[in-house]
């Protein structure tokens, strides 16, 4: 602790004719940051409020750590920070703006995190503030959803992914930088500045393109942020004149053209040019819409073009704004947070007294008595007679135990005593549970982050740091919990079972006040009991805070918005004791996103509108359920090919499965496509009939049909001939499936060599198995066995499959014809079938083309173009990421108890499926960037979030499909006119009259 105490951060703070006021409140709260080695470089950019100067200079008589520097020209905000990098002498340099504060412990946790970690940048999230002081955060900002953890060429490409729509990842004053990387850019950072004076628009891309690609290491940190005043003063806003607008978009341009420069001279260019372009056009955008604004929207489409370097101008896209779309109030909880740090570090504060069991520690199950649980697994394991419920007994004892020794507080000892003389267990046993209860306390014990973040907070500003807790274990074994947890220092225990005196009754208090010599202004204790924990110290005259424990968050949240939400069957999932593996996984939940009280939470929300949540909780379940029912019907198998693109994430969760089952079955990442597969099995003219059930025809047209065959089997002369002998146009798509039918007439022998495309085929197919062996399963999420069709007929021998679902009869009907076995995990059809369902288990990679083949007749892949959408990339892989992290926190726990607790699928999978069929509107949003191509199916390019809508039967599924915008008609419809309104009715009206059409 004390290296990173001694530890120097320096503040830059540019001032240019700020109000007064705010100013006063920035530098307040640098002073009351609980970090005290710090220093402010307050640089004053040649203001023209004459009282600005003498403000300054008072504040640097009155705090010892401020330094102010006075501009003799006025140089732009991106002139005064380097001019106070230049004057710092820390080891770390920091920015904050002049009408900007920071929480009070923010620049210790962020120094904190980046020595630890030995990175150069540190970022955190941040909080909006308004004048009013409201204050709310963005559950998107990747930087509230991730823990990054990057290192060397990582940093700069995901600066570079991001494209502009998160700036997050580019402002200054969210971050903190080791000064050895800042002096390494500063010479450059410098030169632009001579060449490009009074720049205070987008300086931050400027530093950061140095900074990022420079950084050998990048880390993220969370809890703390800078609260980012939002007002219509600031220098930044594009509103006003047309003359500010275009001084910005002069600043902006400059620095994009800066940006291009260095990548060039770091010979990246290439490499980065596409999220180049985009973040430039993301940028022109947004000046174009605020050009517009201003009265001009001619001249800003032209100085656009021009500065920006496009071809065209368009106005802000949705997707622009992804990150920042949805914000959550966090006032009340800012406010209790910031008050329970300022009465822990206050002058009159002598003594910090901590609870510990769901204060400083927890455990890493539901509820303490899950313990009790796995306790009872042990004892039969060990008795190996009929079955006892050991949890039970345990209790019962406890409270028994209570009433008998008639004592404020019992002992381990005692429990087990009474068990041994009430229940009939031996004294052998008795001594084995006794050391096992406390072997599974020690195995399954964790920190809580937010209890350790108190603790040091304490300790960091001098207080006595003391632990008063009500609890039957012994200090020997408590100390060994503590300790584990990393709470190695000396602090005093005051222990119920040591003393016979208890916090509930109030007794313990008085007796630690009287050891420790103190008044009770004195004190200030933290627990998560309301009762003994507030009420009762407050009762004498103790400053009690309550820390809501991490299982009474996730009950009051989750409880009320998932397991309430009109199922009969939820109460009894919510709490029933059947199902302990359900218990362990909620209790993982609860423990990494419940363990901070004071992240405020959504109420109209379940997973808080945040893609972490929702990936570690309801997917990272979904996994589970998902690897147990895939390893049952597959453990006779050789090997598992997860179809790609769909089966890449079911594939990894299978992984961590398969690396801790002796004999489980391989896995492989198979590349099969519709458009791969369409013409595989085709050997004739005739069989060109058969498309039609493979994929939307009329999004076929002539030319498209042609170009899946490979150039050396056509002849494209006949083809033009043909086209003009039945009188279709090339590039027309189909009208009909009967306009198909009569243009298959168009590639006869002449235009298609079929023995030559037959051969090739083979080809293909003898190295397709080689891959895929008669004994191996298929895993698909779906829907209806063409390509398991395609692929049983063309490699001679049934390729058995197991599906997430169908949506009909038919993929029963193929298996039958085709001779292979197929099994669905869901034994029904979900109203969500398709899109969303696929896009979070997808690879975010380009889809595969066709087969094709090298050289040496070695089968190769044909992908397309892929060109990654910043949000929806970021978005899938954080769902991935954590539902990955839950499947492998989830056996790293508990994998050696699956084979005795049961895994119910419709238990385990509840939240995922209650998400995909019946979301909340703003957790189903977390997917609003996402775009979805179906050239196969719908023949368009549509948002997802458009599509899924699942309310009143109102889904693209069931609206005609010649009318391909329906699309876009019912995600409007669900958003514009809600449930029970008039217009709803008038939509509904809509909807029939389309369906009158399709009769017609």
């Amino acid at each position: 602790m004390k290296s990173v105490l001694d530890k120097k951060v320096s503040i830059i703070m540019p001032v240019f004719n700020t109000n007064i006021d705010l100013l006063k409140k920035s530098v307040d709260s640098l002073e009351q940051q609980t970090l005290k080695n710090i220093e402010v470089i307050i640089v004053d950019d040649k203001s023209t409020n004459a009282q600005i100067p003498v403000v300054l200079d008072e504040l640097q008589a009155k705090y010892e750590n401020i330094k102010v520097v006075h501009h003799e020209v006025n140089g732009g905000s991106f002139r005064a920070r380097l001019t106070g990098i230049k004057e710092a002498t820390g080891d770390y340099i920091a920015f904050i703006d002049s009408d900007d504060t920071a929480t009070q412990d923010y620049y210790r946790t962020l120094l904190n995190a980046i020595v630890k970690d030995n990175s150069d940048i540190v970022v955190s999230p941040f909080i909006l503030d308004n004048p009013r002081g409201e204050k709310k955060y963005y559950p998107l900002d990747p930087f509230r959803n991730n823990d990054f953890n990057l290192e060397n060429e990582e940093v700069f490409d995901a600066f570079m992914q991001q494209q502009g729509a998160c700036y997050s990842w580019y402002i200054m004053w969210n971050k903190i930088y080791k000064k050895e990387l800042v002096e390494k850019i500063y010479d450059k950072l410098l030169t632009f500045s001579d060449n490009h004076p009074n720049l205070i628009m987008t300086d931050d891309i400027a530093f950061n393109t140095l900074a990022f690609l420079n950084a050998k290491k990048l880390t993220s940190c969370k809890g703390e942020g800078i609260y980012y005043l939002l007002h219509d003063t600031q220098s930044t806003n594009n509103g006003g004149s047309f003359k500010k607008w275009e001084r910005n978009l002069n600043d902006t341009t400059a620095v994009f053209d800066f940006m291009e420069e260095i990548l060039k001279q770091n010979s990246i260019y290439e490499k980065h040019l596409h999220n180049f372009t985009e973040w430039k056009n993301c940028f022109a955008r947004n000046y174009y819409g605020n050009g517009a604004e201003c009265g001009n929207k001619l001249q800003a489409g032209q100085l656009i073009k021009t500065k920006f370097k496009v071809e065209k101008v368009e106005f802000w896209h949705e997707v622009d704004n992804y990150y920042y779309s949805i914000s959550n109030d966090c006032t009340g909880s800012e406010v209790a947070k910031e008050n329970l740090i300022r009465n822990i570090v206050a002058p009159e504060t002598k003594v910090v007294s901590f609870d510990i069991f769901d204060t400083l520690i927890t455990r890493k199950v539901y509820t303490p008595k899950d313990i009790f649980a796995l306790l009872n697994l042990e004892y039969n394991k060990k008795v190996k007679g009929s079955y006892r419920d050991f949890k039970k007994i345990r209790e019962i004892a406890e409270q028994n135990t209570r009433c008998e020794i008639k004592k404020e507080e019992i002992t381990l000892d005692e429990i087990y005593n009474y068990i041994e003389t009430k229940y009939g267990v031996s004294k052998e046993d008795c001594k084995f549970l006794k050391e096992k209860e406390i072997e599974l306390e020690l195995k399954y014990i964790t920190t809580r982050n937010f209890g350790r973040k108190l603790y040091d907070i304490a300790k960091n500003a001098g207080k006595k740091v003391i632990f008063t807790s009500d609890m039957y274990l012994d200090r020997q074994t408590i100390k060994k919990l503590l300790e584990k947890c990393g709470y190695c220092d000396d602090d005093t225990f005051y222990l119920s079972c040591d003393h016979r005196q208890t916090k509930h009754v109030g007794t313990l208090y008085a007796h630690v006040l009287k050891e420790e010599n103190i008044s009770a202004n004195e004190m200030v204790h933290i627990g998560d009991n309301f009762h003994s924990d507030v009420e009762i110290p407050i009762q004498k005259g103790i400053r009690a805070f309550h820390l809501p424990n991490a299982h009474d968050m996730f009950n009051q949240i989750v409880f009320v918005n998932l397991f309430c939400a009109g199922f009969q069957h939820i109460e009894t999932y919510h709490s029933s004791e059947r199902y302990q593996a359900v218990r362990n996984m909620l209790g993982l939940v609860k423990n990494k996103f419940f363990d901070d009280p004071f992240v405020s939470f959504n109420p109209e929300t379940v997973f808080n509108s945040q893609p972490a949540l929702l990936g570690y909780f309801a997917v990272g379940m979904d996994l589970i359920a998902l690897n147990d029912w895939l390893y049952k019907n597959s453990k006779e198998s050789k090997k598992i090919h997860f179809v790609a693109r769909d089966g890449h994430l079911p594939m990894l969760a299978y992984e961590e499965l398969k690396n801790r089952v002796k004999g489980a079955p391989l896995s492989n990442y198979l590349y099969v496509s519709r458009k791969a597969l369409l013409l595989l099995d085709v050997k004739n003219q005739n069989d060109l009939f058969t498309l039609e059930a493979k994929m939307g025809v009329c999004n076929l047209s002539p030319r498209k049909l042609l170009n899946y065959f490979t150039n050396e089997v056509i002849n494209e002369e006949n083809f033009l001939k043909n086209l003009k002998k039945y009188n279709y146009k090339e590039n027309s798509n189909f009208e009909s499936v009967e306009d198909f039918y009569k243009a298959v007439a168009i590639f006869d022998n002449t235009v298609v060599d079929y023995k030559k495309h037959t051969d090739y085929c083979n080809k293909i197919i003898k190295n397709l198995k080689a891959i895929i062996s008669p004994n191996d399963k298929f895993f698909d999420i779906g829907y209806s066995g063409r390509a398991e069709s395609v692929m049983s007929n063309i490699l001679g021998y049934p390729i058995d499959s197991m599906y997430i679902h169908t949506n009909s009869d038919i993929a029963k009907i193929r298996s039958k014809l085709s001779g292979f076995d197929l099994k669905t995990f869901i034994g029904h059809v979900p109203i969500t079938t398709g899109i969303i369902r696929e896009h979070i288990f997808m690879k975010t990679a380009p889809s595969l083309v066709a087969y094709t083949l090298d050289s040496k007749n070695k089968l190769d892949y044909v992908f397309e173009e892929y060109k990654p959408q910043a949000g929806s990339e970021a978005v899938t892989l954080t769902v991935q990421s954590q539902a990955l992290s839950f499947v492998k926190d989830f056996y790293d726990n508990y994998f050696d108890y699956l084979e005795w607790f049961d895994l119910p699928c419709g238990f385990v999978t509840f939240p995922y499926e209650q998400f995909l069929n019946i979301p909340k509107p703003k957790d189903r949003d977390i997917f609003s960037c996402v775009y979805f191509e179906d050239d196969m199916g719908l023949g368009q390019t549509i948002k997802a979030t458009n599509y899924w809508r699942a309310e009143d039967g109102l889904t693209p599924q069931n609206l005609p499909p010649l009318y391909n915008v329906s699309v876009k008609i019912a995600g409007k419809l669900n958003k514009w006119f809600p449930q029970g309104s008039r217009r709803r009715r008038f939509a509904k009206k809509f909807y029939n009259f389309l369906r009158k059409i399709k009769r017609k």
